[in-house]
Formats: C-alpha cells, sequence, structure tokens
C-alpha cells in the first residue's frame, strides 16, 4: 500500500504569531502550523521566489484572456 502525505490546503491566514523560536500559523478551517523561525527564515527566498512566479504566471493568464476578450 502506498504510503499518501496529508495535504492541507490554506486559502486564507487567521492568526500569525510567534514565540519560543517558533511561528505559529492559524489556518481558516483551525489548522495550525508550527515553524521552527530559523528554519522559516532561510526558506523565505524560495518561498518568495514561488509566490512571485505562481502570481506572474497567473497575471499573464489573465491578460491573455482579456486580449481574446477584445478580439471577440
Amino acid at each position: 500500500m502506498k504510503n499518501e502525505k496529508q495535504i492541507i490546503y490554506i486559502h486564507e491566514t487567521t492568526t500569525l504569531y510567534s514565540e519560543n523560536g517558533e511561528v505559529h500559523i492559524e489556518t481558516c478551517n483551525g489548522d495550525l502550523l508550527v515553524f521552527r523561525a530559523e528554519t522559516l527564515f532561510k526558506d523565505l527566498p524560495t518561498l518568495a521566489y514561488f509566490c512571485l512566479k505562481e502570481i506572474d504566471a497567473n497575471k499573464k493568464h489573465i491578460l491573455k484572456e482579456l486580449k481574446e476578450l477584445n478580439v471577440k
């Protein structure tokens, strides 16, 4: 049997706070994600890159659809 990973989709966060060297992120469905602050800090450049990449792709998709609306 294949070991499947649990996926937690985070649409929105409700609470962000830090304590004891950790960063806590509470989601709109009540899940609580806890990161070691130093590890999360080291990952920030990569996380920002991925976010900007996806935002750019979404923006390009929207602009393409808007151009297609003008052609029709």
